[in-house]
């Protein structure tokens, strides 16, 4: 190996590890935004909650909805004692969500009932009434 590619790759490597080392700190910086923007979400809740006086409040439920199935980032059990429920009285609360996929037999779009729902397998998409 040439004394000049030698430099070169050890450039590259520094470089490379440089780069590592903002990306790094980015992203901690980002976790620490998220972290703190996510406490925000949470604390807004609990305002929402305390000002409708009301844990079926429309408006309540409806940011419960949008939260839970829309922002994965912001977990549902702190979400639902924001709101002063138990987590699975909110899912009871909040309902399915459409997951955009029909049952193959009968058209019905099939429902999303968590977040961890994985679709059906692409023949295997029947709703529980054709199942």
């Amino acid at each position: 190996m040439s004394e000049e590619n030698l430099h070169e790759i050890l450039g590259d490597i520094e470089r490379s590890v440089r780069d590592f080392t903002e990306a790094e700190a980015a992203l901690a910086e980002a976790e620490q935004r998220r972290d703190h923007t996510r406490q925000a979400v949470l604390e807004q809740v609990e305002r929402l909650h305390a000002e409708v006086d009301a844990v079926h409040a429309p408006e309540l439920i409806g940011v419960l909805r949008h939260l839970y199935w829309q922002q994965p980032g912001i977990h549902g059990r702190p979400l639902a004692e924001a709101a002063g429920l138990h987590l699975h009285d909110m899912l009871a609360t909040i309902g399915p969500a459409p997951s955009g996929i029909l049952c193959a037999d009968c058209g019905t779009e099939l429902l999303r009932t968590s977040r961890s729902w994985k679709p059906p397998a692409r023949y295997g998409r029947r709703c529980a009434r054709t199942a």
